[in-house]
């Protein structure tokens, strides 16, 4: 699935998205956006976390951005508007979890 999304986000100019697990309070996604494509404001639906697996992404915040290299992780606030612009080709996870 991964090989899947770096083909695709080359000739992408929105964010490829795709679920590989979504069961028992987990859900993962992976995500792939071409140099200079954004992820638009959101708010993220539970607590999450991203692992970039590729690439540098910008994660910004309403008060500041982080740059997030290859292997780096985040902990996305919960509840913060966010978005996340990729300075190159990147593909980067996040895994969500209900609080139990």
């Amino acid at each position: 699935m991964l090989k899947e999304i770096a083909k695709e986000l080359k000739n992408s100019d929105r964010p490829v998205v795709r679920t590989l697990q979504n069961h028992g309070g987990t859900r993962v996604i992976a995500i792939g956006l071409g140099k200079n494509v954004e992820l638009k404001k959101h708010v993220a639906p539970s607590k999450a976390t991203l692992y970039v697996l590729q690439g540098t992404v910008h994660f910004h915040l309403p008060e500041v951005a982080h740059e997030l290299n290859c292997y780096d992780t985040f902990e996305i606030p919960l509840e913060t508007p966010h978005s996340v612009i990729a300075e190159t080709d990147a593909i980067f996870m996040i895994i969500f979890t209900t609080e139990s």
